[in-house]
């Protein structure tokens, strides 16, 4: 094992413990998600290097890790330990390797004229005779990191002396980027949380992930890209097959090329999309589920009434105008009621009882006043 230094994100706090807690347990990897601090944005975690390089394949939180060859209090400790350290880098320094160094104070700026006056006196310091400097593309990169995170503008917390070792998958939020999506909804979910929330479910291949509450498929797109096969069932029917007016300001009605599949196909991974299924999420005996269940995962974001109205099929209180029930139609469309907040948490629940496998997972959003 091989200590690391791990740099989060400074985003969704509140899901940092919880991705890496799952991430985890999809690899088999000893979970020291306990060891990370929610508000901190460096930490120090003991690992195994493939169980890192596991992580960093998956991870939406992460944002780099580094190896840690040299750690102490502040940069002139690390200028001592690097007099006295030549055996730790004795790895490092053979003619086909080439490397480069960079200065990385988090919670602080340094100057330019400082920077170059540390990284003058590291590379004065560093034992290596054999490898070539390579700014450009360098097969080993050393960082100095320094933890101002707690302690601006006064002394580090901690000094780190490391080789970069790769970073999680922040460019995957910009592939989803809802700017570029071909069809959203109103209520889209951020590209970012929706990568979360699909490692919160460990969507995987082999894996068969349902959204209930589809709408225009946000939350399953990720976890199709993660390899799982993803179904979804949508009770408006404008939303299912993309009829109406687009939710973009100004883009007037929606295309033949806007549609759920559109957007699996826009990202190539429509071959892991079942479908959506116009139907009522409350009617559990849509799903033929036997005593073992048949879904991995169900991953949501129910509609509660407050960004979108929710609905269910029912009767509504009469009017004296309306058409009776009895009247003949060619066509019929069932009425909707309205669906309490209560009652559509209930039905999620009691769904993943029924139609999740033993040690399913279930992830979805809740509507909270912070303040109660």
């Amino acid at each position: 094992m091989k200590q690391y230094l791990f740099i989060f994100t400074q985003t969704h706090l509140d899901f940092r413990i919880p991705e890496f807690s799952s991430l985890c347990q999809l690899f088999g990897i000893p979970d020291k998600s306990g060891e990370i601090c929610k508000d901190d944005v460096l930490c120090t975690i003991e690992l195994e290097p493939n169980h890192v390089a596991q992580l960093l394949s998956r991870a939406i939180s992460i944002k780099s890790v580094y190896e840690i060859i040299l750690q102490g209090s502040d940069y002139g400790d690390i200028c001592e330990q690097l007099k006295i350290s030549s055996e730790k880098f004795r790895v490092f320094d053979s003619e086909n390797q080439s490397w480069a160094l960079r200065i990385r104070p988090y919670g602080l700026k340094h100057d330019i004229s400082q920077t170059n006056e540390m990284i003058d006196e590291l590379v004065e310091l560093l034992p290596l005779n054999k490898a070539s400097v390579n700014l450009s593309n360098p097969s080993i990169e050393f960082s100095l990191i320094e933890d101002f995170s707690q302690n601006r503008n006064q002394k580090p917390v901690a000094t780190y002396f490391g080789r970069f070792i790769g970073e999680g998958h922040r460019s995957w939020i910009s592939k989803f980027s809802l700017k570029s999506r071909k069809y959203i909804g109103n209520s889209t979910m951020d590209p970012e949380l929706a990568l979360i929330q699909a490692n919160l479910v460990m969507a995987r291949p082999g894996a068969i992930v349902l959204d209930p509450f589809c709408g225009t498929g946000g939350l399953i797109l990720p976890a199709s890209h993660f390899g799982a096969t993803t179904v979804g069932t949508e009770i408006n029917y404008q939303i299912a097959r993309a009829e109406g007016v687009s939710a973009r300001m100004g883009e007037g009605k929606l295309t033949a090329n806007q549609s759920v599949l559109a957007n699996f196909e826009q990202y190539g991974i429509a071959d892991k999309f079942l479908g959506i299924l116009i139907a009522d999420a409350s009617r559990h005996s849509l799903w033929r589920y036997g005593e073992n269940g048949i879904f991995d995962a169900i991953t949501t974001d129910p509609p509660y009434g407050v960004r979108e109205k929710g609905r269910k099929v029912g009767n509504k209180k009469r009017k004296p105008h309306w058409t009776l029930p009895g009247s003949a139609h060619e066509q019929h469309y069932p009425e909707k009621q309205v669906y309490g907040i209560t009652q559509v948490f209930l039905d999620l629940l009691n769904l993943a009882a029924k139609v999740l496998v033993i040690s399913g997972r279930i992830a979805f959003w809740y509507p909270v006043v912070r303040n109660e």
